[in-house]
């Protein structure tokens, strides 16, 4: 993947340990876009799904652990507030 840039049909560059990938721009994992769509991965998705699908897991700042995993990257643009929200530095 390149940092930097969105790409709808984006995959992981590395493997998860537990043998998924993360795919599309907001980097779903193969298992939560399962759950969450019924369909394999967000690559095979428009952005309006991708998009929505977001929306509904983000749940207003409160759903950011669905990408605590890459919070490192994130949290240069993030803060995490006393209500559990996420929010723009």
């Amino acid at each position: 993947m390149d940092y930097g840039t969105i790409s709808w049909e984006a995959r992981s560059n590395k493997q998860n340990g537990d043998g998924t990938f993360d795919y599309g721009a907001f980097q779903f994992n193969e298992n939560t876009y399962l759950w969450l769509t019924g369909r394999t991965n967000a690559a095979v998705d428009s952005p309006v799904i991708q998009y929505e699908m977001f929306k509904l897991l983000w749940n207003n700042g409160k759903g950011w652990k669905h990408w605590n995993a890459s919070k490192k990257c994130w949290s240069q643009w993030l803060t995490i507030n006393d209500e559990g929200r996420a929010l723009w530095r």
